[in-house]
């Protein structure tokens, strides 16, 4: 499934924070939620979001190994154009 990963690094842990992250980002084992877009800040602040496509485990991994310079949340989303599709499926029934 596909979400957009929310995240915030404590300021006063942001060094370690990099470290952390350079050993989580790239990964190409699977371990962690595959990146679908660039990650953005937001207004220069310490959190932002990137697009991911996860299982849970997958995020229960993140979570537990970016903890606790970074936290994370995940929201999930649908292409537009599939709810459109459901809707005039529903409505033609």
């Amino acid at each position: 499934m596909k979400y957009i990963l929310n995240w915030e690094i404590d300021p006063d842990r942001f060094d370690e924070a990099i470290e952390k992250l350079k050993r989580i980002v790239p990964d190409e084992s699977g371990t962690y939620p595959k990146k679908l877009s660039d990650s953005f800040s937001l207004g220069g602040e310490f959190r932002g979001f990137r697009l991911v496509e996860a299982t849970s485990e997958q995020q229960i991994n993140l979570m537990v190994n970016a903890a606790p310079e970074m936290l994370v949340s995940f929201e999930p989303i649908i292409e537009f154009p599939k709810v459109v599709e459901a809707y005039l499926k529903a409505k033609s029934s």
